[in-house]
């Protein structure tokens, strides 16, 4: 993606002539030449080919698979060459909308097959809802081989008998490519019109172990966008790294648009952060507020009172998690006192808020904590637990201070927030640690 203006969107005009036709008068796709190279022909009109810019190659390439990398995947590819073939993907994308709108300006008469359901569709119908199963598949979470499954064939024959779904490849990656495509122009006509852009990056492993980071973009009226994904398994994520990866960003949309870059405390992103403000003096060095108030919530879990609390808390929930019939004889007795809200839950590694929400269930829980622990089949260590002095009334200060912060957070993360949120949920955080009993919690205050 590269940084155009308004007239720059337009899709370019490509010119056909008598050497772009194959002996059967089709056109060829302009891929083919100075974008992708051919190299050995696999079979009767397939070739193994290779892009110019990034080296990637292709055993068997399609033109439809080439123009999706050189508008969506590939990362050396010229600004001209990526918006040409970014247009044409939103071109095939808005076609059948053009299309439909023309039929519309022809007349608004009601016709009598408007309220009969038709056994044949339309392409503009078909293609609408080619890309509305895109767009719910991507945005649900869906695997795309879900519509290959003859139970979701049916419940789609039962919305719609004419529509015959096309393959599990088509849709992930015809289609697919299609709609990204689509996606982008969008994004690069919304920030071409904005200033004091924020952007922000994070890392995470995903289901392979891969090192994915994102970076995302920040509009002054709180739209958020992911303007791409890194793979950088293969490299050292050292501070010089991340700070071309970001400047790559910058450069892409324009530096000048930028007012602001938030970063989380890891050191790497910190290094990185003083390079990018010190390349760019327009953009300013900030901290990631969440982020902050998060750590906040590590360092009160640390503590030794909190921390033997939350050791004896996950002798118990581990002891339910694992044995299926006091799990069982938990969830029954909840339902029999009418305690609301799921069962024990367990914290998130780095998401040290949710300890809230893991000591509130059990402080739920506690009328048949209470009854469980009196019989003989329950587990020794837990019953020592249960059996401890205080043992809830300790979770339940704890919880009373982690409350504050889980709120904060909340509100921090919205779209709707602001600066003056983050300064009122410290102050209620301090108001929580002091109405703790000092003789119980002295130290825990402390």
């Amino acid at each position: 993606m590269t940084e155009n203006s308004d007239n720059d969107m337009a899709p370019p005009i490509v010119l056909f002539n008598t050497s772009m036709l194959k002996s059967s008068g089709k056109p060829k796709s302009i891929v083919w030449g100075n974008y992708i190279k051919q190299e050995k022909q696999i079979s009767k009109g397939h070739w193994s080919v290779t892009c110019n810019y990034c080296n990637q190659f292709w055993y068997k390439g399609s033109p439809a698979a080439l123009e999706e990398h050189l508008s969506n995947s590939c990362k050396n590819v010229p600004p001209d060459v990526h918006d040409l073939f970014l247009n044409r993907l939103t071109a095939k994308a808005l076609e059948v909308g053009m299309s439909k709108s023309k039929k519309r300006k022809l007349g608004n008469q009601v016709q009598l097959s408007d309220f009969i359901e038709s056994t044949k569709l339309t392409p503009e119908h078909i293609k609408d809802i080619n890309r509305a199963l895109v767009k719910a598949f991507v945005v649900c979470g869906i695997p795309f081989h879900i519509i290959e499954n003859p139970f979701f064939i049916e419940l789609l024959k039962t919305l719609c008998l004419a529509y015959e779904p096309s393959s599990n490849n088509i849709f992930s990656g015809r289609y697919l490519a299609q709609e990204t495509a689509f996606a982008n122009q969008m994004i690069i006509k919304k920030l071409n019109g904005s200033k004091n852009l924020t952007i922000t990056c994070d890392g995470w492993s995903n289901s392979s172990n891969d090192s994915i980071w994102n970076f995302v973009i920040y509009t002054p009226d709180r739209c958020q966008y992911l303007w791409c994904l890194r793979n950088l398994s293969n490299e050292k994520h050292t501070q010089k790294l991340l700070a071309e990866e970001i400047a790559n960003v910058l450069e892409n949309i324009g530096p000048e648009k930028f007012s602001a870059v938030v970063m989380n405390l890891g050191a790497n992103i910190k290094a990185a952060c003083r390079i990018i403000a010190k390349q760019y003096p327009n953009i300013l060095n900030l901290r990631c507020i969440s982020h902050m108030v998060n750590l906040i919530s590590r360092d009160i879990c640390k503590t030794p009172f909190a921390n033997r609390m939350l050791t004896r808390y996950n002798t118990v929930v581990s002891y339910f998690k694992r044995n299926y019939l006091a799990d069982l004889t938990l969830k029954i007795l909840a339902e029999e006192n009418l305690v609301e809200g799921g069962g024990l839950k367990r914290w998130v590694d780095t998401r040290w808020h949710t300890m809230y929400d893991c000591v509130f269930s059990i402080i739920r829980h506690k009328v048949p904590l209470e009854i469980i622990h009196n019989r003989d089949n329950i587990n020794v260590s837990v019953q020592s637990v249960l059996r401890t002095r205080a043992f809830f009334d300790d979770l339940y200060a704890i919880a009373f201070v982690l409350r504050p912060i889980k709120i904060t957070i909340s509100i921090l993360e919205s779209r709707n927030c602001s600066l003056s949120n983050c300064f009122v949920g410290l102050v209620r955080l301090e108001a929580a640690i002091k109405r703790l009993p000092e003789n119980d919690y002295r130290s825990f205050r402390q």
